[in-house]
């Protein structure tokens, strides 16, 4: 994975590092920025409140995603407390049997974010997560 510290073109966004849960920068794009809060109040909201709580306090961290092809990439998993919705971004309670997922970059980069359906067996954890996921970092 890349070397921490700030990069050009990119802001921070402080997480839980996989490997030992000390604290960590992640990073988004300045531009995936601009195109969020240019979808909504309700995605601009997510990034802004749900994110960061799901990269400080996640249920788990997976390592390899088999969605994406992706070996090295994590996805954080939470269970925010309020979902974002409508053109103000009302907060709402989250959304029944669903978990939200963060994804990010063997680069520390934060490549897309979004809530899906939880596993019967767990509903911390996404569905399919034992097939999505190479292994389970915490």
């Amino acid at each position: 994975m890349a070397e921490q510290g700030t990069r050009k073109g990119y802001a921070n966004v402080p997480a839980v590092n996989p490997k030992d849960g000390s604290p960590w920068d992640l990073y988004i794009s300045l531009e995936k920025l601009q195109y969020i809060t240019k979808r909504g109040m309700a995605h601009a909201k997510e990034l802004a409140f749900v994110v960061p709580k799901v990269l400080l306090a996640p249920k788990a961290i997976f390592v390899g995603v088999r969605d994406e092809l992706e070996d090295n990439w994590l996805c954080y998993v939470g269970r925010p407390a309020h979902s974002y919705r409508g053109r103000k971004g009302d907060p709402c309670p989250p959304w029944p049997g669903e978990v939200y997922l963060v994804f990010v970059t063997s680069d520390h980069v934060i490549y897309t974010f979004r809530w899906e359906k939880a596993a019967e067996d767990n509903p911390d954890l996404p569905e399919n997560y034992s097939m999505r996921f190479r292994e389970r970092a915490l």
